[in-house]
């Protein structure tokens, strides 16, 4: 194994390691209730994303080097101020969509401990969101899946997911939950 290739190695692990440290694996819920462009969706977007948070922008930039290396899109969020003096700035970088969460997750997945069963749940999310047309409805699957990745991250169940899938039975949505 040449250098390069043993510096690239070294360097997946490394992100794999900081990113169960201080990063997540999500699919945020976002409203569409203004947008006519998602009129179909219910009023809301279920949106994969990978995120990692922190002050130092030093680790910010070593990530994004590694990433750019790897030919992963990402984004930085400006410095945030929290409301306390005494708190330092956050930057958030963040990798979002369809098509960029997977071919991150292809890269980190083989690195991953501690966070692999979220990884894991987010890929088959985007796999079953991939295998429905473009402007197919969300249905009960789906929430089911992002209530499950909430649950593994710590968070209580959504209540407007719950408001959601009501609103979702109660039109005899098409789609079965499946638990598999």
């Amino acid at each position: 194994m040449d250098n390069q290739q043993e510096r690239s190695l070294v360097d997946l692990g490394w992100l794999a390691g900081v990113w169960e440290s201080e990063g997540y694996f999500g699919i945020h819920l976002n409203s569409t209730l203004f947008s006519p462009k998602y009129s179909y969706m219910h009023g809301f977007r279920l949106d994969p994303m990978c995120g990692f948070t922190n002050s130092d922008s030093k680790m910010i930039e070593e990530l994004s080097t590694i990433l750019r290396f790897n030919n992963l899109a990402f984004y930085i969020e400006r410095p945030r101020i929290h409301g306390f003096s005494n708190k330092k700035p956050t930057q958030e970088l963040k990798i979002g969509g369809l098509k960029r969460v997977p071919r991150f997750l292809d890269v980190i997945l083989p690195y991953l401990k501690t966070k692999q069963d979220r990884a894991l749940l987010l890929k088959k999310y985007i796999d079953y969101r991939l295998s429905k047309s473009k402007n197919t409805p969300y249905g009960i699957y789906e929430l089911y899946l992002y209530d499950e990745l909430r649950k593994l991250n710590g968070n209580p169940p959504s209540k407007s997911s719950e408001s959601i899938r009501q609103t979702l039975l109660n039109e005899k949505s098409d789609d079965v939950l499946r638990t598999e």
